[in-house]
């Protein structure tokens, strides 16, 4: 019986050498998946990073796009509110605001501001979307929220051409010059 008793304690003493040794090559396993862990935890971050690059470089690709459509096709998207809808060239912006700060109409500020255009249009609003510009004007005095697409009120509105406050309903926020200085003026800001 001893004899059985000292080969129980010795399969014993195997089976807890196994199971330390097995312990041990679970904590060299844990210690492995950690540190990919870690790196896998780092690649993710990386990768966020990056889509959030991308993400950011298409919506201005997309942005530019936009842009680029509106001044291709400025005369098809104008007609309707402009009659003689015509593109102006950068140049020609350049030299519209230049002598509209010569005669004191813009700031300086104003001058550079009106270079960012991303479109401008030349052409005589219709007299629809002069009343049309009105409306919101009528709307803010009485609930104080205006809604429609911005403007200006026309020669044939009460008070002459002048800018009405109007929250943006489309991608293009449009103002008119004064009447008298130039043909009037439409430029947009392409979603912005």
């Amino acid at each position: 019986m001893e004899q059985h008793e000292g080969y129980g304690a010795v399969a014993l003493d195997q089976r807890v050498d196994r199971l330390e040794r097995a312990l041990e090559r679970l904590a060299e396993a844990q210690a492995r998946t950690e540190e990919r862990m870690v790196g896998l935890m780092e690649a993710q971050a990386r990768t966020v990073e990056w889509l959030r690059r991308l993400t950011d470089d298409v919506a201005a690709l997309k942005g530019d796009n936009l842009e680029r459509r509106y001044r291709e096709n400025a005369v098809a998207y104008f007609q309707r509110i402009l009659v003689g809808a015509r593109l102006v060239t950068r140049e020609e912006v350049g030299r519209i605001a230049a002598e509209a700060e010569g005669r004191g109409v813009l700031s300086p500020p104003e001058h550079e501001e009106l270079l960012w255009a991303d479109v401008v249009v030349l052409g005589r609003v219709r007299e629809d979307v002069q009343r049309a510009a009105e409306r919101p004007r009528l709307l803010r005095r009485t609930v104080g929220m205006p809604q429609g697409v911005g403007g200006t009120t026309g020669p044939g509105a009460p008070g002459g051409s002048r800018p009405v406050a109007i929250q943006r309903l489309s991608p293009c926020s449009l103002w008119t010059a004064p009447i008298g200085t130039a043909p009037p003026v439409v430029a947009g800001s392409v979603g912005r």
